[in-house]
């Protein structure tokens, strides 16, 4: 399993039949070193020397010791943010987008040995999220002849096992949606405390904003839904560390 990002690197995932487990990034590029500088949420920024090799026809880096919390963190969808040092370019900013990681843990829950309480699937939920928006839920405040617009409602749910979430339905007002409009999960971040996350179903999706929505997601991130934070949308980008300008937003106090 793996999730990549814009600049040529990719974030690999294993195990294997004896038991192992592990983690690397490969790169379409030659690194400087095995030098690495990764941030997982916001928690402080490590700097690491990973082993380096080219066997596989990638530059392949190595982390010294496997770290389960980082997989952990990872599949709550905390943002994965590292610094690669680049042959005759220098340092370089990776960012990882974990969208898709939960969803590929769960497809090799029973080959690897996943815990379901370490890793519980579907971000805690059944296979089915509440699809009818209770009567707090609060529509978005919409950012006016935006060409990548599509409605959004929002509200604060707790899962079947007792955490508190932040939901969303995609789509409910589909008025505002224009032709072919990008939709996923990725567009999605949320503002709190001064810092902005990414908050993602761990489901890889890409929809068609005129004929696929209305969907309901369960999201999760570096944040705590049951405090005030601000979830904004953004249209379609590649650089998930400066997204743009939001097109839309919900507050919740």
């Amino acid at each position: 399993m793996s999730t990549s990002s814009a600049s040529g690197a990719n974030f690999f995932v294993y195990c294997k039949n004896n038991g192992e487990k592990g983690y690397y990034i490969t790169t379409d590029f030659v690194t400087g070193s095995g030098y690495v500088r990764y941030r997982v949420g916001h928690n402080p920024i490590q700097t690491q020397t990973w082993s380096e090799s080219s066997s596989t026809g990638f530059k392949t880096l190595t982390p010294p010791s496997f770290d389960i919390n980082l997989l952990k963190q990872l599949y709550q969808n905390w943002d994965f943010l590292s610094q690669l040092d680049r042959y005759a370019v220098g340092i370089v900013d990776i960012g990882f987008t974990a969208s898709g990681f939960p969803a590929a843990i769960d497809k090799t829950r029973a080959d690897c040995g996943w815990s379901t309480d370490m890793f519980p699937p579907n971000n805690g939920w059944s296979t089915s999220y509440p699809d009818t928006p209770p009567v707090d839920a609060i529509e978005a405040t919409y950012v006016p002849n935006s060409p990548s617009q599509f409605g959004l409602i929002a509200w604060r749910d707790t899962n079947p096992i007792g955490a508190k979430q932040l939901l969303v339905r995609l789509g409910q007002n589909k008025s505002l949606c224009k032709g072919s409009t990008y939709i996923s999960d990725r567009l999605l971040y949320v503002l709190q405390d001064g810092k902005r996350v990414s908050a993602v179903s761990g489901m890889d999706f890409s929809l068609s904003c005129s004929s696929q929505l209305p969907v309901t997601f369960a999201l999760q991130g570096d944040f705590d839904a049951s405090k005030p934070f601000v979830l904004n949308a953004y249209p379609f980008h590649l650089n998930t560390l400066n997204p743009g300008a939001p097109i839309s937003s919900v507050a919740f106090n």
